[in-house]
């Protein structure tokens, strides 16, 4: 992929994000998977721990720990998750990702 193309679908994304976040809040599951897009994009020029905090905001975002009523509450607001176990799935995908992004960067 070319910067040029990264930087439009990062401008692309970050643009949708930021209806989300004025649209819903920032706890809400839409904007999770914003965060999740642009923390996916490759890149060239921004730090990796940034990509790093991407990750940390969608793991804040979908920790249903704290407060039970979360989860019924993000299962309704993203279609692609229908169900806890794919929601989990996605926890555990997002946790591993962030890893390899920190393990990549810790060896960097």
């Amino acid at each position: 992929m070319a910067k040029g193309e990264i930087d439009a679908a990062r401008d692309a994304y970050q643009r949708s994000l930021d209806i989300y976040i004025k649209m819903y809040g920032g706890d809400h599951g839409c904007v999770a998977l914003g965060y999740l897009c642009l923390a996916r994009i490759p890149t060239l020029h921004k730090k990796k721990t940034d990509r790093v905090e991407l990750y940390e905001r969608v793991l804040a975002i979908l920790d249903t720990r704290e407060d039970a009523t979360k989860l019924d509450r993000l299962l309704s607001e993203i279609p692609e998750l229908p169900s806890v176990d794919r929601l989990k799935m996605l926890v555990q995908r997002v946790k591993a990702e962030r890893d390899k992004v920190a393990t990549a960067e810790t060896e960097a």
